[in-house]
Parts: structure tokens; C-alpha cells; sequence
């Protein structure tokens, strides 16, 4: 679980330590925007992806990183099989 940093009250990533931030996808008025907008359910169902799909791709890419062991990118990885 994670916990918060008391230097900048943001979680801290308990295997890690590094410091976990987001930035918002959306305004507060882009959001209030894009939902007074939704028509049909098929408006509905597009705005769903475009808010789920950058927070599974950032959890996919977390528990790859936990699996491998490093980063995406990251010298470890180089000469070691692993294509990424």
C-alpha cells in the first residue's frame, strides 16, 4: 500500500520509492465540456476509452517494469534478451 511523502504529500511507490504523480487528462472544464456533450451511447463508450486507456496503458507498463525488474529502456535491460 502506498503511503504519503510528508515533504510533498504525494504517494510514494512502497517497492521503490519513487514518487507517484499524475497529471489530470482532463480541465476541470474540458471534462464538463466533453460530458454535456455526450449524445448517445456510443458518445458515452468513446469517452470511456479515451479516460480508461491512458490508465491501463500506465498500469501495464508498471507491472512490466515490477516483472522485468527495470524500466522500459533502461541500460539493465540492454544484452539481456529482452527487446523493449
Amino acid at each position: 500500500m502506498s503511503k504519503n511523502n510528508p515533504k510533498n504529500n504525494l504517494p510514494d511507490d512502497a517497492a521503490t520509492g519513487k514518487i507517484v504523480t499524475s497529471k489530470p487528462i482532463l480541465s476541470y472544464e474540458e471534462f464538463n465540456e466533453k460530458t454535456n456533450n455526450l449524445k448517445t451511447l456510443s458518445d458515452v463508450t468513446q469517452f470511456t476509452r479515451e479516460l480508461l486507456a491512458p490508465t491501463i496503458q500506465k498500469m501495464l507498463e508498471a507491472e512490466m517494469e515490477h516483472h522485468v525488474g527495470y524500466p522500459k529502456s533502461h541500460v539493465a535491460g540492454n544484452l539481456s534478451g529482452n527487446k523493449n
